[in-house]
């Protein structure tokens, strides 16, 4: 049976999208990701209702313009910019941790980017590595 998907997700607010996945119908990916420049940018597409083909070209994407951007920073602020637009649980989120600790200077500052961490994560061990050089034992005479 052909089946009217434009008309029908006019007469019932279905996306397009979702009646063509629910009816097998989405024979390729029709997802441009090109628009996406940022980190951020794909984050926040990642949040819109998408069928698993589209989110995993936009996850793909995502993992990309991460990358890039932590290789691009050069400062705290943007290290914790790009941190908290990383994908979870991703090699590209240890990254950014890393150059965020590598970028402190005092123990606040190191403080700060563990604050930002969650409990036994990889880059929880990270940010408890940097914050240790601040505390070095001291030797007496």
């Amino acid at each position: 049976m052909s089946v009217d998907v434009k008309r029908m997700s006019e007469k019932t607010d279905i996306s397009i999208e979702r009646i063509k996945l629910a009816l097998g119908l989405e024979t390729e990916v029709e997802c441009d990701v090109s628009h996406l420049t940022t980190a951020k940018e794909a984050k926040q597409a990642l949040e819109d209702p998408l069928s698993r083909n589209k989110q995993a070209l936009v996850m793909r994407k995502w993992q990309e313009l991460s990358a890039e951007e932590v290789v691009r920073i050069s400062t705290r602020e943007q290290a914790k910019e790009a941190f908290g637009d990383t994908p979870d649980y991703s090699e590209v989120e240890v990254q950014a941790m890393r150059r965020w600790i590598e970028l402190c200077s005092t123990a606040e500052e190191a403080k700060s980017a563990y604050n930002e961490t969650s409990d036994g994560r990889e880059e929880e061990d990270l940010a408890i590595q940097g914050l240790s050089v601040f505390f070095p034992v001291m030797v007496s005479d």
